[in-house]
């Protein structure tokens, strides 16, 4: 789903699980599994899964409704997280027309926007992340390593050189492609991104 904000001038998107109504009420609803339950609630959870309020954002300000409302109307709407374990299942709620869940969620989503909604240079970021984007190859800003490593699906591979130091567990094809990719970047395709 993709909506405009004309006043940002931004296209958002966003994935839900599952949209549905209850009783003429939109619920939107995040789905994800571990291994136990999480022990989180609340603004935490907001924080932890940032999909979940920018799902509070949208509900609030209608855009699953059928029609238009007014500028800086709330509309209610409840966004749950379903977290699915082995032995059980646990769904968190939020009312999105709650003005503190809405207060929250707006100052995540801002947060996370801040930086470059405006921005009109693009420049680099480098990071850790620079040692595997396959992109540092052509990227004059990119961060040096520095003989870091990196630990992927449990193999610890150096980040220079693409060698595996240690396997922890049996490795994933995953593991073993980003290490192939690290020691041979041009090896077996071109320069499109294999991603």
């Amino acid at each position: 789903m993709a909506v405009r904000d004309p006043d940002a001038d931004v296209v958002v998107v966003a994935e839900p699980d599952l949209i549905r109504r209850v009783d003429g009420q939109v619920v939107y609803r995040e789905q994800k599994t571990a291994s136990r339950p999480l022990e989180v609630s609340g603004a935490e959870a907001l924080r932890r899964f940032p999909q979940l309020a920018l799902a509070v954002c949208l509900v609030a300000a209608g855009v699953f409704e059928s029609t238009t409302v007014a500028e800086d109307t709330t509309i209610g709407g409840l966004v749950e997280l379903e977290v699915m374990t082995p032995v059980s299942a646990a769904v968190l709620t939020f009312d999105a027309s709650d003005p503190e869940v809405l207060a929250t969620a707006r100052e995540i989503v801002a947060g996370y926007a801040r930086e470059w909604h405006r921005d009109t240079e693009f420049r680099a970021t480098p990071g850790d992340w620079c040692a595997v984007c396959p992109a540092a190859r052509w990227c004059p800003d990119k961060a040096s390593t520095g003989g870091r490593t990196l630990v992927v699906d449990g193999m610890v591979i150096d980040v220079e050189t693409g060698e595996v130091l240690e396997v922890r567990g049996t490795p994933s094809n995953r593991a073993a492609a980003l290490a192939a990719e690290v020691s041979e970047p041009d090896a077996g395709h071109d320069d499109a991104f294999s991603y």
